[in-house]
């Protein structure tokens, strides 16, 4: 039987100012800009990011009122990025002024963290050892 699904094309994060949370994911994680459908005003535009195969799609919110997310939380809670180096990585969000916390190993092996973007969103930066998948 053929494959009906082949993968996950992206993940949208909604913004009450999808022009300054699109350009601090391009400034801090080095995300390439795709495309950028302009709307008026600026802070409502919609922008497509990518990173190597994934995308990360930055719509404008129905409103500023967020929704306090803690890990745990039922529903996608977070977004997973893999670093090279974890102890490289904490030093480059450190000098941004962006703090990583509940850092710990887990079972696996894997060193993780987890740190906020402008609008809340959780985001857990990972250091998975060569053998891992």
């Amino acid at each position: 039987m053929k494959k009906l699904f082949k993968t996950v094309e992206h993940i949208g994060i909604y913004s009450s100012d999808t022009t300054r949370l699109a350009n601090w994911y391009i400034e801090l994680f080095g995300l390439e800009l795709l495309l950028k459908i302009e709307k008026r005003p600026e802070s409502k535009s919609v922008y497509f990011l990518k990173s190597n195969g994934t995308v990360i799609e930055v719509l404008p919110a129905k409103s500023d009122a967020g929704m306090e997310r803690e890990i745990g939380d039922t529903g996608i809670n977070h977004i997973g990025v893999i670093v090279e180096n974890f102890d490289e990585a904490e030093k480059y969000f450190e000098k941004r002024g962006v703090v990583l916390s509940d850092i710990r190993e887990t079972s696996l092996g894997w060193k993780i963290g987890y740190l906020r973007d402008l609008e809340d969103n959780i985001i857990e930066v990972i250091h998975k050892p060569e053998n891992h998948f």
